[in-house]
């Protein structure tokens, strides 16, 4: 097969990521079932992966921590620049606001420690606010602050010039497509 754009594109990525995670050749292709050869063809653009090969999650993982990278990027440029990469765990869809923290840390996967340390650091650049729920034995809740809003609304900005990037890339109708097929599997059993 000749290099073609997106060969070398998918080739260069698949590099990156590899040695990223300190990781050889074999490595890949033992979880890819093929061989290192295989794994040298796309890494140069020679030839892209078989869809069949690539395991979902990666598929999945790589543009969104890659988004994830990007959100962070063009915050920072936009003026809030506290924030960092282990932030999007409290900022992620659908944010913080009014959630309390053991919610939180169950969306994203991670402990109530963990959770309340960020939870800590976005009160302190005054992201948010931690307070009682009234009532309630003690419970807490999170509320946005107006800087937290902005930067929830810039977040916003971002995701929808990413949004008309991947449109144009993939062209109108296979994003519709990508898009729709998200949306199936996001409302099914698959993602609970």
């Amino acid at each position: 097969m000749a290099k073609t754009e997106l060969s070398i594109k998918v080739g260069a990525a698949i590099r990156k990521a590899r040695k990223q995670r300190g990781l050889v050749m074999r490595h890949i292709a033992e979880h890819n079932d093929t061989d290192v050869a295989a794994v040298g063809n796309w890494e140069t653009g020679r030839n892209l992966p078989k869809t069949e090969n690539l395991l979902i999650g990666a598929l999945l993982r790589v543009p969104a921590q890659a988004i994830q990278r990007r959100l962070i990027k063009e915050l920072n440029a936009a003026g809030f620049d506290e924030l960092r990469l282990p932030h999007m765990a409290v900022l992620q869809f659908p944010g913080p606001d009014g959630a309390r923290p053991g919610t939180i840390a169950e969306r994203a996967g991670m402990s109530k420690q963990a959770i309340n340390q960020l939870l800590s650091s976005l009160e302190g650049y005054g992201y948010l606010v931690r307070s009682d729920i009234p009532g309630d034995g003690g419970a807490r809740v999170v509320r946005s602050t107006e800087r937290g809003h902005a930067a929830f609304w810039k977040m916003v900005d971002i995701l929808r010039d990413i949004e008309e990037e991947w449109r144009t890339e993939l062209g109108p109708e296979r994003f519709a497509q990508l898009k729709a097929l998200l949306f199936v599997v996001w409302e099914s059993p698959l993602v609970r």
